[in-house]
């Protein structure tokens, strides 16, 4: 489904790409237009939803076109003396010197970020602005790219979605799963759960980029949630599973299924659904296993809501003290890396800890 999904987004961006490039009346524009219009009544018969989800779906792709333009001019812009990024309402200044980087208050004042928490703190909603005169240009270049992947992700969900509730291809049980994930996210509302989910995913995010490890966060989307069973990937750079080190070309990737629940019931379930994913796993899947950890958490909401009064830099997961983030990357890093390399990673944090913050 996924792979035939994205054939199908692309292809409505090609077809995009090509009236973009034309005034409605030309007709180079009228060709294209007329593509588009093909591809979208093929696609609803293939995938049996309506023509107009698809056209919905189509409209996302547009969007997404459109993001991807804009980030191509941001980033000429930052390479033009002439010429700068504009800054958005409601973002705050980061600023660089020998220490490291700084980010202004909501209050005036100035408090230490690190790049880990430059880079993912837009998803907790807050917004950034890199300073010109100060902040690095791979760095400015990189958080414009990471924004971009950021909103280009939550495209990509919204068309699953309608192409997930509009299916009938697809098992009414996961419907209605894929219905009620978009009723959240149109409400705005979260639980406990996902906010302790996206704690432990930023936390360990924020370690890739601060800290030399030899693993990789990445995000999943709404298709390997509801029909993979993953939360999150941790990408092994190297094979660190054993006790044995070797290099290979296609390292480990591991998908994790989160939980903060501990009750035997609920974890035999969640076990069970995953290891029916990993019976139908296919070519095209991102991982090569599926592992289900769970780590109890206390207090998950005052956390969150306690960090939501400031929204200091590095979202909620810094209210964590070291004991607690010690845990938690244990907890997660069972199973992914041998005992010995886990110890080194946390060695070397503590190091890191005890250091200025690196520029």
């Amino acid at each position: 489904m996924r792979k035939r999904f994205e054939d199908t987004v692309n292809q409505y961006g090609t077809d995009f790409k090509g009236m973009m490039g034309s005034d409605s009346s030309e007709p180079d524009y009228l060709v294209h237009l007329a593509d588009l219009s093909m591809h979208i009544s093929r696609a609803a018969k293939r995938e049996g939803t309506s023509a107009e989800d698809q056209k919905r779906i189509a409209s996302i792709q547009r969007g997404k076109l459109e993001i991807m333009q804009q980030l191509k001019s941001d980033l000429s812009a930052i390479d033009d003396p002439e010429s700068d990024v504009e800054q958005e309402k409601g973002s705050r200044i980061v600023r660089a010197d020998e220490f490291g980087y700084q980010v202004e208050t909501e209050d005036g004042q100035t408090e230490e970020i690190t790049l880990g928490e430059i880079m993912t703190d837009g998803d907790w909603g807050v917004a950034y602005h890199m300073d010109p005169e100060t902040v690095p240009r791979n760095v400015r270049k990189r958080f414009l790219v990471e924004e971009a992947k950021r909103q280009l992700a939550d495209l990509y969900d919204d068309q699953m979605l309608i192409q997930g509730i509009g299916s009938d291809q697809i098992h009414d049980f996961k419907r209605q799963t894929y219905r009620r994930i978009q009723k959240d996210k149109e409400a705005g509302e979260t639980h406990a759960g996902l906010i302790a989910e996206q704690m432990v995913r930023n936390l360990l995010a924020k370690m890739t980029i601060d800290n030399d490890v030899d693993f990789e966060i990445i995000g999943t989307d709404v298709f390997q949630d509801v029909e993979r069973k993953v939360d999150f990937i941790v990408h092994l750079k190297t094979h660190r599973r054993g006790v044995s080190v070797e290099e290979s070309e296609q390292p480990d990737t591991v998908g994790i299924q989160f939980t903060t629940s501990t009750a035997p019931y609920r974890l035999a379930k969640k076990q069970k659904q995953i290891d029916r994913a990993i019976e139908r796993r296919k070519d095209e899947d991102d991982v090569d296993d599926i592992l289900l950890v769970s780590i109890p958490m206390k207090e998950i909401w005052e956390q969150y809501r306690a960090w939501k009064q400031t929204k200091s830099a590095g979202g909620p997961d810094k209210l964590w003290d070291d004991e607690t983030k010690e845990k938690i990357f244990r907890g997660v890093m069972d199973g992914v890396l041998d005992p010995e390399r886990i110890e080194e990673h946390l060695s070397a944090m503590r190091s890191d800890r005890s250091e200025p913050l690196a520029a």
